[in-house]
């Protein structure tokens, strides 16, 4: 009876993997930024976007293709610069196929300019410079072209310098814990 259990347990496995389709990823963790970008130091995000990946690589049930599931941080062979990042989304938009799922996430400091959000690469040479940054826009614009059914964009960013004009008093500093 065991035998028969395995076998119906691995059918359902097969079953529950070609209907689940396969995860694709990139995850993106910068910590280090230029110190004349004003953006500060972040201790985890390198850490947490190589736990994301390995979270996906570890758990069976996410049926993750580990030979399209990419990570960027200062610690890989290719750093979380704007090139590399728009590189790897285009890489990852390229070899999904309609069946896969894309998952990007990204951890690290965000800035918002004239009511755009950008992502902060690891090579900004300036926080209020588009050019040096990556926008959302831009990523979306990136993932749309890919055939994938399905696309999750997950952001874990800290927005250093927000308008506090409209507060009674000044926020704590919360960007370097």
């Amino acid at each position: 009876m065991a035998e028969i259990v395995k076998v119906s347990s691995g059918l359902s496995e097969r079953r529950l993997r070609r209907a689940q389709s396969q995860i694709v990823g990139l995850a993106v963790g910068v910590s280090e930024y230029p110190s004349t970008t004003g953006f500060s130091r972040l201790s985890v995000c390198a850490q947490d976007a190589t736990s994301v990946r390995e979270a996906f690589l570890d758990v069976p049930q996410l049926n993750a293709d580990p030979t399209r599931l990419w990570s960027l941080t200062e610690k890989s062979a290719n750093k979380p610069t704007r090139n590399n990042m728009v590189g790897h989304l285009r890489r990852l938009a390229q070899f999904a196929t309609e069946e896969d799922r894309i998952i990007f996430y990204y951890s690290g400091h965000g800035v918002k300019i004239d009511d755009q959000l950008y992502l902060v690469p690891t090579d900004a040479y300036a926080s209020d410079e588009p050019d040096a940054l990556l926008s959302i826009e831009r990523v979306k614009e990136i993932l749309e072209k890919s055939e994938a059914r399905q696309k999750l964009i997950v952001l874990d960013c800290c927005y250093s310098g927000p308008d506090t004009s409209a507060f009674k008093t000044v926020p704590v500093d919360i960007s370097n814990q």
